[in-house]
């Protein structure tokens, strides 16, 4: 299914643009045999380079949709801005985008994109549910309460909302409402795919199946090359390096922890005991030393 709706809209770009080149062909024409028309080719000229862009802009979209669902996040958020130049009206192409900054732990900048697009759509539900777990991330529960209840209105008959719902009030500390609604989400058959979508920003507790080490791996690295400030992503990674006892990388994964936040003990002890199994001692010692301090 997944696949025919792909190529249903690549289709759709594909007959969108070579219909854009025949009207211009067909401009082009009359405005050189019949001069008077300008004004009315002019109008028509315009029209056509907005559907040309609209049709960029989404076939931009899928392709990004695509990367961001393999895991390609780099790619994704390439494929996502050049929708945006293309055609700034497009409301998926910043909910896209929104999505892989908010995965690549840049939280403000993922605000600015999922507010845009609830501006151009403003009975986006996915937009809605992604806004009340940035917001649930800040730890703005009204404001993310708010959203997710907005997306519900919108949307009553998704089951799988009542999980994000319950996810935000258990964050909230109000186990009971939490867990009546994730209880109600539960039902969906879709539910296992939700928990899955929202384990994957790693932002609330609720945890579905991990996926192997080599594509958290993987997931670590993508988010790292997007934001190398990105803490989660770093940390996480550096721990799959102490674990495969490939030291010295953890090592550095931990030194640039520590550039980011030099009060946090847990780095120096962790960076520690990689210097413990390199036998480097006057390292392990300096580190140890400074996490007691702390």
């Amino acid at each position: 299914m997944k696949i025919l709706f792909v190529e249903f809209f690549l289709l759709r770009d594909c007959v969108s643009i070579a219909a854009a080149i025949l009207c211009l062909a067909a401009i082009i024409y009359s405005a050189l045999t019949f001069p008077k028309s300008r004004r009315v080719l002019a109008a028509a000229f315009a029209v056509c380079v907005f559907w040309t862009a609209i049709a960029s802009a989404g076939k931009h979209v899928e392709s990004g949709d695509s990367f961001f669902y393999e895991g390609n996040y780099t790619s994704a958020l390439a494929e996502y801005n050049k929708a945006a130049e293309s055609e700034p009206k497009d409301a998926m192409a910043y909910l896209g985008r929104a999505r892989v900054r908010f995965l690549a732990e840049q939280d403000e900048m993922a605000l600015a994109d999922v507010d845009k697009a609830i501006e151009l759509n403003p009975n986006s539900v996915p937009a809605y549910e992604l806004r009340s777990w940035l917001r649930c991330a800040s730890k703005d529960y009204e404001g993310a309460l708010a959203d997710i209840d907005k997306a519900i209105a919108l949307q009553p008959e998704d089951a799988t909302l009542y999980i994000s719902r319950g996810e935000i009030y258990r964050e909230k500390g109000d186990s009971t409402r939490g867990f009546a609604d994730i209880e109600k989400g539960m039902k969906s058959p879709r539910a296992q795919a939700k928990i899955n979508e929202i384990s994957l920003y790693g932002r609330m507790l609720i945890h579905g199946d991990k996926a192997t080490e080599e594509k958290e791996f993987a997931r670590y690295c993508q988010i790292l090359e997007i934001n190398p400030g990105a803490v989660r992503a770093r940390r996480n990674r550096a721990g799959i390096y102490a674990e495969q006892e490939n030291f010295e990388a953890a090592i550095a994964d931990y030194t640039k922890l520590i550039e980011l936040n030099s009060e946090e003990s847990d780095y120096y002890i962790q960076r520690g005991w990689c210097y413990h199994n390199l036998d480097w001692s006057e390292e392990k010692a300096r580190d140890n030393e400074r996490a007691r301090a702390l």
